[in-house]
């Protein structure tokens, strides 16, 4: 299999990043919401409807409402762990599947939304790219064990992040293809503005940009605009074997993902932070500052700690008195009901898509500043 590792290896990504995009990952549910099923345990049987090729087709109708209720709680406890970093990769594992079984009695309105689902199926890979051993409890009970010291060579976790951006590309590919299925490559049809038309008839929703693209009236404005969404979208599967093509991809994917919701008022927030996780930092950069002594780390850790704990408290509460919706309580409400206005959706773009440029650019410079040095010896 050394062929087909060996070209994903180049998204190898140092633990004590992946560590750090870990809290990333736990603050966007603690202030966005957890998955929840319960809900699904309310529904009969004539609303029953998986795709084909699913988990829920196994069945003939949708489980108890005590089946999804144990289901949401463990993806709770799973999360908390994560959070923690305590038993991370059983945690991660337990995570994933978890959410995976429980979105599969989820789409089976005959509807699959995909906005979260690779944040939610990332654990399953990151368990096995040691996304737990840094600022977490397994690092604190390793170093006093003697099992792991801060001058530890890194995890190999080339061949876990390699198969994690396959996924992705895999499942961009897929959306391409089905695009083409669809009619998206036929000259006489403009799909896009098809598509942006019927969603403000139907639904009703249009944003900022909708209106004034709505006006363009040049066919070959949006047969352009048909075939780039093509050829982006196919062409992951390539960009996945370039490292440098990957991260431009992933920076047009956000800028994507953002005109989405300027047009057609659908934010898929969650994806530009999944994106966050093949980013690789200068060595030295992701580090706690020097003004932080032991001491003061220590004391972060245990109000971090506190936050997680009190986040999975209120959950558990309300899901355990029944109260569906009072689950969907989170640390974004809080703020609001504290009178700290902050964009929801619009922050996380912007802050995602200025870590990539960030990114990309110390990369750059970091190239450029190799060279020089070689050059210079010469």
């Amino acid at each position: 299999m050394k062929w087909f590792q060996d070209p994903l290896r180049i998204h190898a990504v140092p633990t004590r990043q992946l560590s750090a995009f870990r809290w990333v990952w736990a603050v966007l549910f603690m202030f966005y919401g957890l998955p929840e099923y319960t809900f699904l345990g309310t529904f009969p049987d004539l609303l029953f409807s998986p795709p084909y090729y699913s988990l829920a087709n196994l069945l003939s109708g949708w489980p108890t409402a005590g089946f999804f209720l144990g289901l949401t709680v463990l993806n709770l406890l799973a999360f908390t762990c994560i959070a923690l970093g305590l038993f991370t990769r059983q945690a991660s594992v337990l995570f994933s599947l978890t959410a995976l079984i429980g979105h599969n009695f989820k789409y089976s309105f005959g509807k699959i939304d995909h906005s979260e689902l690779f944040l939610l199926v990332a654990p399953l890979f990151l368990a096995f790219a040691g996304w737990g051993r840094h600022f977490s409890f397994d690092a604190i009970v390793a170093v006093r064990r003697g099992r792991l010291n801060t001058t530890d060579q890194d995890v190999d976790n080339g061949t876990a992040m390699g198969l994690l951006a396959l996924s992705f590309a895999v499942a961009m590919l897929s959306s391409g293809l089905m695009k083409l299925q669809g009619g998206w490559a036929a000259w006489d049809i403009e799909a896009i503005k098809g598509n942006m038309t019927r969603n403000v008839i139907t639904t009703g929703r249009e944003n900022h940009w909708t209106g004034p693209l709505l006006a363009v009236d040049s066919h070959l404005f949006w047969k352009l605009a048909d075939y780039g969404v093509l050829l982006f979208e196919i062409g992951f599967i390539l960009a996945v074997l370039s490292r440098r093509l990957w991260m431009a991809f992933l920076l047009g994917t956000i800028v994507f993902h953002y005109a989405i919701w300027q047009t057609f008022q659908i934010a898929f927030y969650h994806n530009p932070v999944f994106y966050l996780v093949f980013i690789k930092w200068p060595p030295g950069s992701v580090k706690w500052p020097a003004f932080l002594q032991d001491g003061v780390r220590d004391w972060l850790f245990a109000a971090w700690s506190i936050v997680v704990v009190l986040f999975a408290a209120n959950a558990l509460r309300y899901l355990l008195l029944g109260l569906v919706q009072g689950y969907h309580w989170d640390y974004f409400n809080l703020l609001w009901r504290f009178g700290i206005k902050v964009p929801k959706y619009d922050l996380v773009f912007l802050g995602c898509a200025t870590l990539f440029v960030l990114a990309i650019m110390l990369g750059s410079g970091v190239g450029r500043s190799r060279k020089v040095r070689v050059g210079s010896k010469s």
